[in-house]
Formats: C-alpha cells, structure tokens, sequence
C-alpha cells in the first residue's frame, strides 16, 4: 500500500500561501531561529541527497519501519534502504515501491537478533545516517544488538522506539553505579594510604579516578558516530528514571540535563564556533536571495528543486552555524533567556551584518559540493527530542528549541515512526543533527497542523507523511515571511 501525496488544487495553495504569510508575521521568533533546509543543488543526484538506512521491524509491528521509511523517501532522502527481519521482509517491501528491503536474521518470533550485527555494519558502511529502532520489539537478544549498534555505527544515527527501551534495560545511561563505586574507591584508597600524590602506590590512578568525567560500566565504551534519541514521556522516565511533567521548563530542564548527561558520560565537551563561523552567523539576516511567497508556493520563480529560484546554496549552512553557535556558557544563557519569553524560543541567530559580509561569508563557506556524510558529521554527539505538546529539543552542548507546531492530531499510533523518518532523510542529506531533529518536529507537527485543515478528526500517521511536501513549502514560506518581518 503507497502512501499517495496530498497534491491541493490552485484554491487551496493560495490560501495555504495567506496562512503561511500569517504565521511567518506573527511570530517571527520562532520561525527566523529554525534552521533552513539541507540544499538541493540543481545539478544533484540521488547519491548527493544521502542514504537513510532504516533498522527494525518485527512480526506483527513492520507498519512501524515502513512508515520510518516513507517519511524518510518523502523528507529527501536520496535513498532509503530498511533492514528488517527476514520473516516480514514481503509484507515491508509491500509497503512502498521507492526504498529498498534487507533481509536480516530473526528469531521464532520474527525480531532481529545479534546474528544480524555484522550484516547491518556492512550496510551502514554504505549509508549516510540510520535510524534503529521503529517497531524492533523486545528481547534479550534484540537489546544486545541495539546497544552494539549504539557503540558501534559510524554514521549519525537516530534511536527510537524499543531501541531506546533496549538502551534503558541495559542501563547505557545510568551513571548512579559508577558514581557510588568511584567513592567507595576512593574511601579505600584514603584508608590504604594510596591516595597520594603521582608517583607513589596508587596515585596515578586516584588522581585520573577523580578528574574522570562521571561514566558507567560501559567506561571506554564512546559512540562513533552523533546519536539521536527521540523518547516519549514514558520511555523518557525508563531512560533517566524521573517521568518528566508536563510543566514546560521542567520538560526543557528534563531533556537538557539527560542531554548534558550523555555528553558527560560519551562526549568530547561543547563544540566552539571559529571566527568564520561567527562571521556566517553575523550575515545570516542579511541575505538578500529571497523570492516573494506567491511565487514559491506556485512554482512561478523557475525553482524546481523545492528552493527558491537563485538562492545561495550556503543560506542553510550560515543558518546552521548561526543556530549553533556561541560557547557552552553563552548557549545556556540565552537558553534561559528563551525560557522566560516564550516567542524567543529556538532564536539563536546573531544579529548585525552587512551585504559586503554576507559576500564574505559565502567565501568563508568553502566548497559546498562535500558528501552529505561530511555534513551530517558537524554538530553536537548528543540531542535529545523529548516528545510531547511542545516538543523539546537539545543537545549536549546547551542548546534548546522549543516546538510551537502540531495538534492531538499527532496522539496515534506510528506518529513517532514517522518523526523519525523525517528525522533521518534531513540527516543522510547533511543536516547536523540538531538541526535535523528541530526541523523534523517542526515539520512534523506542521503536517499534522495542514491535514487538521481539511477534518478536525480522523488523522492517522500515513496522513503526516501525505501532508509533508505542503509542509515543506508551507514551512519555507512562513520562514520567508518571519525574515521580512526582521
């Protein structure tokens, strides 16, 4: 079964295009510090938009994966390849005609099992980004094999679903053990007289036992690639052990704290901007590449590839970069400022700059032709998308966005596959990884927000992937809209 696009009459764009001009003015905040999207160079091929390898699936659960994989064809992905247990790999192939199908090894019960390691490496060496976990299911060999794929996959990867389940079941993240272990050693080294300085019996250890950064008994274990984790309340509280409130700062104090934890115990620390960086920042206002909204929406500026007509290929990256930037200290306090003011949520964009610097920054930019892997790699190790009505997204690094898109739409089965979806087509096309997941909610909530136009009720997951295009163009034209308004 094909999930058809909705495709609106000429009627309907054009008040799409009033809607999208409304929301664009009226909150200019919220869509001026969204990221722009990863660009769609004129001359591309399905090779420069990326590989979205999706991972899961289980006998009675391959709706899941295959709406993981529709919403990554539908997000951009050049393509899209699911590696699912061999017994339901027919009925995920029946799906959709456009991604590809793997077979894997599974058990009695049709869930994948640690056999299919080696098997989905190999894939993954071929992949741009993954996601691991929609519709897995749940058992000891299958939590063997997500927390090795967790360790071990080089590509930015996304974790959802019984993925982030199997994760919590192992305790990957639980730092209480080691912290309690660590003093217990400590208390013995003091009573053995080994807690002296470098050089006598024990030193050397104690003195590395006490600068170490908190960790578990997964110590010297690091992810090889930039992860994604993507959990509901409830998978929240089985990760961290406190099911987070509905209180909006503390869902925003509740995902940056598990996201400074996973930086903490895997990470390489706050990720500094240089002074190229900053410079793309300055400009980032003052590009003047903008076609009128009218124009995009009808396709009448000649773009055929979902940008406007003449729009620098750097816009998306000086936004990234923008959206990024600043040390660790600097994002956590704008990152409070965001909290008191609702409307500056996610606004992270430096102001000031002029045309002649926004030249400059297109210099400074480089050679934007570079593998979409290369692209996908930048940012931060560790964001965290705590899922819910206002939607949280951070990383390790401090920053914080705060989703103003979506409706109850949203509370049905397969919605979060088809978030991760989005999710990973934005990162096997370049997209770092938290502008990826902030870009992906927005749009997914967006969606929802589009088909909620047409029947307040009714909705089921399919109907976000069929409304994503519209989104899409919707989204891009509120952006505009919001710019004007700067």
């Amino acid at each position: 079964m094909t999930i058809e696009t909705y495709w609106p009459d000429a009627a309907t764009r054009a008040d799409f295009a009033r809607q999208a001009e409304e929301k664009g003015r009226a909150n200019p905040s919220f869509w001026n510090g969204l990221p722009m999207f990863p660009t769609r160079p004129v001359d591309g091929h399905k090779g420069t938009f990326g590989t979205a390898l999706c991972v899961g699936g289980s006998r009675g659960m391959s709706g899941a994966i295959s709406l993981t994989g529709s919403a990554a064809l539908v997000a951009g992905a050049g393509l899209t390849r699911l590696f699912v247990p061999e017994s339901i790999l027919e009925t995920v192939a029946g799906f959709a005609r456009e991604y590809t199908t793997i077979p894997g090894a599974c058990d009695a019960s049709g869930r994948l099992t640690s056999a299919a390691f080696d098997a989905i490496l190999a894939e993954a060496a071929n992949a741009t980004a993954l996601a691991v976990g929609p519709g897995f299911g749940r058992s000891a060999e299958a939590t063997r094999l997500v927390v090795e794929l967790f360790f071990e996959l080089e590509r930015p990867a996304v974790f959802d679903a019984d993925a982030l389940n199997a994760l919590a079941e192992a305790g990957v993240f639980d730092e209480t053990q080691t912290l309690e272990t660590r003093e217990l050693e400590k208390k013995k080294a003091v009573a053995e007289g080994t807690e002296n300085a470098v050089g006598e019996k024990g030193g050397e250890q104690e003195k590395n036992a006490k600068n170490a950064a908190p960790s578990n008994r997964f110590a010297g274990r690091k992810p090889r690639g930039a992860r994604i984790l993507t959990p509901h309340p409830g998978e929240f509280a089985r990760l961290t052990g406190a099911k987070p409130t509905g209180d909006r700062t503390a869902r925003i104090d509740a995902a940056t704290a598990f996201a400074e934890r996973l930086e903490r115990l895997f990470g390489d620390g706050a990720r500094r901007r240089s002074e190229s960086e900053k410079t793309v920042a300055t400009a980032l206002k003052n590009d003047a590449t903008l076609g009128t909204l009218e124009s995009f929406l009808s396709g009448e500026n000649g773009a055929t590839d979902g940008t406007a007509s003449g729009a620098p290929s750097t816009v998306e990256a000086k936004r990234r970069d923008a959206a990024n930037g600043g040390d660790s200290a600097s994002r956590r306090e704008k990152r409070t400022l965001q909290v008191d003011n609702p409307k500056t949520v996610g606004d992270y964009s430096d102001g000031g700059g002029s045309g002649d610097s926004c030249a400059e920054a297109r210099k400074t930019q480089g050679d934007f032709s570079s593998t979409a892997k290369e692209r996908a790699s930048d940012g931060a190790s560790f964001v965290v998308v705590l899922k819910g009505a206002g939607t949280v997204v951070a990383d390790g690094n401090g920053a914080v966005c705060v989703n103003e898109t979506g409706n109850p739409n949203l509370a049905t089965g397969g919605s979060g596959d088809v978030l991760t979806g989005v999710i990973v087509g934005l990162l096997a096309q370049g997209a770092t990884p938290f502008d990826a997941a902030r870009l992906a909610v927005a749009l997914h909530g967006l969606a929802a927000d589009l088909r909620a136009t047409r029947c307040s009720r009714g909705a089921v997951a399919s109907d976000v992937v069929r409304f994503l295009p519209l989104a899409f163009d919707f989204y891009e034209a509120a952006q505009r809209a919001a710019r004007r308004e700067v």
